[in-house]
């Protein structure tokens, strides 16, 4: 099966005193992740492959909503419903909410469970398409490489679903629920990551 692409059009800085600190403090080997606080960011350049390990069926992993903005750059995210939509019609400082897609997925760089917001329709739609797709299903199963291009109204982003086709590892599938990521928690301005209760990961699909 060979690799499918999907186009759609829509910096770290080092710190040359904390390479100096953790030389003698921290481990050789030790590496600060690269997304803080375990929320997917693809930047103007960068390529991130990842596994998408929530399902809308299980709404601890993956959920749909709406989202404004105050007009302190603050995140407003309600339950994908007409109430929701009314409420942040009203909140918006554009009056605008957009609909939004946020699950669990698996980084395969960074060896990191994370969570991926998208609010972009055509990147809802390309994930779609290769969900909906009997070559490709379930993207639990295969990892999807996603990059970035250009800034503002010049941003392309290029989705490539990569063989093969085959179920996360075990040990994807512990490092995932140790994480214990309860996406519902956005809904309540709370922090997913270690949000999910006790017994609430007996429905899930990992």
């Amino acid at each position: 099966m060979k690799a499918e692409t999907a186009e759609i059009a829509v910096t770290e800085e080092s710190d040359e005193s904390f390479e100096n600190f953790r030389a003698g403090f921290l481990p050789s080997n030790y590496e600060a992740p690269a997304t803080a606080g375990g929320y997917l960011k693809i930047l103007n350049g960068e390529t991130h492959r990842i596994r998408i390990m929530g399902s809308f069926k299980y709404p601890s992993t993956a959920i749909m909503g709406w989202e404004g903005w105050t007009d302190d750059s603050k995140p407003m995210r309600r339950e994908y419903s007409t109430k929701g939509y009314d409420d942040l019609t009203v909140l918006d400082r554009d009056g605008k909410p957009r609909h939004f897609w946020l699950f669990q997925i698996w980084h395969e760089e960074q060896k990191l469970p994370m969570i991926w917001e998208i609010t972009q329709r055509t990147i809802q739609n390309a994930i779609r398409a290769y969900t909906e797709n009997p070559a490709w299903g379930d993207p639990s199963k295969y990892i999807i490489s996603i990059s970035r291009t250009g800034t503002g109204t010049d941003t392309k982003y290029n989705l490539i679903a990569e063989p093969p086709i085959a179920k996360a590892s075990p040990e994807i599938m512990d490092s995932m629920l140790s994480a214990r990521i309860d996406c519902r928690a956005i809904f309540t301005d709370d922090n997913p990551f270690g949000a999910l209760a006790d017994g609430d990961a007996d429905d899930i699909p990992f």
